[in-house]
């Protein structure tokens, strides 16, 4: 589970910091981004830069922060995503909160 900020939804691939907070995400892995009041949006993560370090890594764990890049499975599913959005690896999570 990642606590994400701003989206940037404009750029392929979206963009965003975040905060993992809990397990570990890696390059590759297949989540949902849950924002407010719409259904979650099916991404994959692209690449994970260290806020520490700034170096580029293939996966980090909570607590971390993180600046992701991440695509959606599905091209139409572009829209705006709000601040305070949330990555999570199960869909049944994603829908709560």
């Amino acid at each position: 589970r990642a606590r994400v900020g701003m989206v940037f939804t404009d750029t392929d691939p979206w963009m965003a910091g975040a905060m993992l907070e809990q397990g570990t995400l890696r390059v590759g892995d297949q989540l949902f981004l849950r924002a407010n009041d719409a259904s979650p949006i099916p991404v994959t993560i692209t690449a994970i830069r260290d806020d520490a370090t700034q170096a580029d890594v293939t996966e980090a764990s909570a607590p971390q922060g993180v600046f992701l890049s991440f695509k959606p499975f599905y091209p139409e599913s572009i829209q705006s995503v709000e601040s305070g959005a949330v990555l999570v690896g199960d869909v049944t999570r994603a829908n709560q909160d």
